[in-house]
């Protein structure tokens, strides 16, 4: 046997493949075109899993670029922003830094909303917009950057086909 238990870590394609299964849960919470979720206990989920999925593309990149800090489970954590600095091929510019640090923070998931980050109607919650973009903005870079890192990748479209 032998093998360790971060194994499954230190293949690329198994993080790509979690973050998009992450994005695409996240997209069944997405209030805007789901009508039937009206609840805005929704938000710090969707927020969670799109911060979950752009984890898992990054930590996906450093694994397939040899980066040093993914030798081994023990130092893992979830600072997104420390993370993509040591990407090597593609640069994140200070707007798409910022917002991988606001998704990555998960404020909120602990426990209630405060009442000023409470939506006010659909589309106008910071938290909800802040997580859709950088699911859009930063999901589909990052993936496609992986995939051309690790061709056995299978293609597949990051982002959900947008019925609108």
């Amino acid at each position: 046997m032998g093998d360790s238990v971060f194994d499954e870590l230190k293949q690329p394609k198994n993080w790509a493949y979690m973050a998009s299964a992450l994005q695409k849960a996240a997209s069944l919470m997405d209030y805007t075109k789901k009508r039937d979720i009206t609840d805005w206990r929704f938000i710090p989920i969707y927020r969670m899993l799109i911060g979950f999925s752009l984890e898992n593309l990054i930590k996906g990149i450093l694994v397939a670029e040899g980066h040093p800090c993914m030798n081994d489970g023990a130092r893992l954590h979830h600072r997104l922003v420390e993370y993509a600095t040591l990407i090597k091929g593609i640069t994140l510019d200070d707007k798409e830094k910022r917002l991988l640090d606001d998704v990555g923070t998960l404020r909120g998931v602990g426990g209630p909303l405060s009442e000023t980050t409470k939506p006010q109607g659909h589309g106008e919650d910071r938290s909800f917009r802040t997580a859709t973009r950088c699911r859009t903005v930063i999901g589909q870079k990052l993936y496609d950057y992986l995939r051309s890192l690790c061709r056995d990748i299978e293609p597949d479209i990051f982002l959900l086909p947008r019925t609108d």
